[in-house]
């Protein structure tokens, strides 16, 4: 059976169990799954991604993907699959600049006299009705793939660290910006995110 249709761009069914479970990315900015090996974490995330993607098709996604695991999202246009910590580093720097162009963008939004709006959330771009030079900015969605076992492994080196550092930017950043963390692993401990300060 077919899953609902997508109730916007920012609210939509991610499964069937026993009625339709809709996901609200405004309320709910980032998504953690949790559960051991071999219980199906990535699959759900790759139907959370796949239901994201119907919804708002200029969604971008990185998938910090260092165990090379096929995702089978082919179909979406703008799916990065990072697959080493060095260009990891360069996907999540960018995401990085993005965050602090979409900050600027909300800073110099000005109505028709050039008064400053005080705009503090890229949702607030894409009223055209209201500002003289609306955007609408594609949604960013960070995939952190084993996120514990990456920790476990890589930790002592210093691309990694740096990786680290920056997705722990993002994730605190990225609410009102539109860009968002689905973080998959074994275990709910999150200290690696502490070790990145």
């Amino acid at each position: 059976r077919d899953l609902p249709e997508a109730h916007s761009r920012d609210s939509f069914c991610v499964g069937l169990a026993p009625v339709p479970v809709f996901w609200d990315m405004r309320r709910k900015v980032h998504v953690g799954i949790l559960g051991p090996t071999g219980e199906g974490k990535s699959n759900l995330a790759r139907a959370f991604l796949s239901a994201a993607n119907i919804a708002e098709p200029n969604t971008f996604t990185v998938i910090v993907n260092w165990r090379k695991v096929d995702w089978n999202l082919r179909s979406f246009p703008n799916v990065l699959d990072v697959r080493d910590w060095e260009t990891t580093f360069r996907a999540l720097t960018l995401v990085h600049e993005e965050l602090e162009r979409r900050e600027t963008l909300m800073v110099n939004q000005r109505d028709a006299v050039g008064n400053p709006l005080g705009i503090t959330d890229v949702g607030e771009l894409a009223d055209a009705g209201r500002f003289s030079n609306s955007v609408r900015l594609p949604r960013i969605v960070v995939v952190w793939e084993e996120f514990a076992n990456s920790y476990d492994l890589h930790s002592d080196s210093a691309v990694y660290k740096k990786c680290l550092k920056l997705f722990r930017v993002i994730v605190g950043l990225g609410r009102k910006d539109d860009v968002h963390a689905l973080v998959i692993t074994t275990r709910a401990d999150f200290k690696m995110l502490d070790a990145a300060r």
